[in-house]
């Protein structure tokens, strides 16, 4: 049990042994400027919470390293904060490379819970689950969201501004906001996946480009949305083919000069101010 900040310094490796339980109390967190080993396995995982739901979670930032995380839980963690220094995730890895899997995120309550800045990741074999806001937000960032499932989101599943991402055979339903959404530049490779139950299925924003191979999204408000939502960018994108748009109230919302594209037929967008109906 942890009651304070623990601060641990570069030039270390920090080794959770399989089995080990951290429980974050009175706002503590682990926050680390070197490389940290969680090193679970499916019969001894480890579990990283907070008891009195106050904890500061996880941070890794600029660690010269790459992390590995693997069979952990984390749960009821909040973000960090001291001194007027706020981060937005319970996860955070900043400039920090990283890959995790067969983890499990839920019950964290935060503006994302899990920030990943400015590096290059794998996420594999995960589950996001009754999260009160973001599930997975990244900017500036490389990496690859393979066979992760998202349930119970309280806006964004998945959201990646500035970013070059591979997402592949993920399962995302009942969320608030958008299953996938891409922003700023973005370009995301979204294969295999279904989509069901969101507000928005999948966006592109800003001069995004979003391509969509063998994708399911049902019963969702919107199907397909493109937009400018920061006018310093631009218009954006979405290609898609072996789409199937299943029960939703709106298969497509393009603004002007946005388009869609599936299975080589392109449409202009004509509607304005798709920005205003959502922000």
């Amino acid at each position: 049990t942890l009651r304070h900040k623990v601060i641990i310094p570069s030039g270390k490796t920090v080794i959770f042994e399989a089995g080990s339980s951290v429980d974050l109390i009175n706002e503590a967190c682990i926050l680390s400027f070197s490389a940290v080993h969680f090193n679970g396995s499916k019969e001894r995982p480890i579990l990283v919470h907070s008891s009195d739901k106050t904890g500061n979670g996880l941070s890794v930032l600029q660690a010269e390293q790459k992390s590995f995380v693997q069979h952990v839980t984390f749960s009821n963690l909040n973000t960090f904060s001291y001194e007027g220094w706020n981060l937005s995730g319970a996860i955070n890895f900043y400039e920090s490379k990283v890959e995790i899997q067969h983890c499990t995120f839920q019950k964290n309550s935060c503006e994302d819970d899990r920030n990943i800045i400015k590096t290059d990741f794998l996420v594999a074999n995960c589950k996001f689950e009754d999260i009160f806001a973001d599930a997975f937000d990244s900017d500036y960032c490389t990496g690859k969201l393979i066979n992760t499932s998202f349930d119970r989101v309280g806006n964004d599943a998945i959201d990646f501004s500035t970013s070059q991402i591979k997402i592949d055979s993920c399962n995302i339903q009942n969320i608030e906001d958008k299953g996938v959404s891409g922003g700023e530049g973005s370009t995301l490779w979204v294969k295999n996946c279904v989509i069901d139950g969101c507000q928005i299925g999948a966006a592109s924003k800003d001069l995004s480009e979003v391509y969509l191979d063998s994708v399911v999204i049902s019963n969702s408000k919107y199907g397909l949305v493109t937009l400018m939502k920061k006018p310093e960018y631009g218009a954006a994108t979405i290609i898609a083919k072996n789409l199937k748009l299943e029960n939703c109230q709106e298969n497509l919302l393009i603004e002007k000069k946005s388009t869609v594209e599936i299975n080589g037929m392109k449409i202009e967008g004509k509607q304005k101010k798709v920005a205003e109906m959502f922000y």
